[in-house]
């Protein structure tokens, strides 16, 4: 999961927008459906979940105000693709970003993959990509760029891959969080007790002598939160740190080549 503006940060969704989503779930079931039968039924470019979200009135100061706007969750399509180039390039660093070629595998995967598009009046502004694998035990054993091997159609878990979103995305919209929440949904209904991630920190080194572990495993005790923002934006919604993964993106010079090995227990998930 990304960098900069991506959805590695601390971000949360307004108490009023999760009210409505919770009551926008409890509507799709009284129909007799679901999210995963809306995804499953879904063409590309068509919404994923019958019901259209409206975003809570905020104050934007000396931006004026922005006021209600529909959004939308959908399935990235073949027109996307200029929109998902862009936000790999706000959001990792250029030896971390996937290609147009890496981006046309991942939206025409089989049923393994799981990838959703946040629009805000019809234009692309966040964008998260996900696979059912086998558990985490062979995370470890691979690395970012082959990951996509792990994906099985039949898998016990879901792993989120990256989010990314725009740098310019107004705060209220909580882009990165929505996609995380609209995932975690979405691996409920598919009947999986756990979803999981390789995340980056966003703000080591922090204290000097503190090993890349230290500083992960760090917390602090009132909270019981992490230092770090990026960590934090999953450590927040009840996700825990597994480990460490040393070489996971070797790349990634800020995090010693470092990933984090997350995971949410969906199972009492608020």
């Amino acid at each position: 999961t990304g960098e900069a503006k991506s959805g590695d940060e601390d971000e949360r969704l307004p108490d009023d927008f999760l009210n409505a989503e919770s009551r926008a779930k409890g509507a799709v079931r009284k129909e007799g459906g679901s999210s995963v039968d809306a995804f499953a039924a879904a063409s590309p470019g068509v919404p994923l979940r019958s019901d259209r979200k409206k975003l809570p009135q905020k104050p934007r100061g000396d931006k004026g105000e922005l006021l209600s706007s529909e959004i939308r969750i959908r399935a990235p399509v073949l027109a996307d693709i200029p929109a998902l180039l862009e936000l790999e390039d706000q959001s990792w660093p250029p030896a971390m970003r996937h290609t147009r070629e890496e981006l046309l595998e991942r939206i025409n995967a089989g049923p393994a993959m799981a990838n959703f598009c946040f629009t805000l009046h019809d234009r692309v502004v966040g964008v998260i990509y996900s696979q059912r694998v086998d558990g985490m035990a062979g995370i470890s054993k691979e690395r970012w760029k082959t990951e996509r091997q792990l994906a099985s159609a039949s898998g016990s878990m879901l792993q989120l891959l990256r989010v990314n979103t725009f740098l310019d995305n107004p705060p209220e919209l909580t882009v990165g969080a929505t996609l995380r929440e609209h995932c975690l949904g979405y691996a409920n209904d598919l009947g999986l007790s756990q979803v999981c991630a390789v995340t980056r920190t966003s703000q080591y080194p922090q204290t000097e002598g503190q090993t890349y572990a230290e500083y992960v495993a760090w917390r602090d005790p009132a909270t019981g939160n992490s230092r770090d923002r990026g960590l934090n934006f999953h450590l927040a919604r009840g996700a825990k740190v597994s480990r460490a993964l040393p070489g996971w993106r070797p790349e990634d010079v800020a995090n010693e080549g470092h990933g984090v090995l997350i995971y949410y227990q969906l199972e009492g998930l608020a």
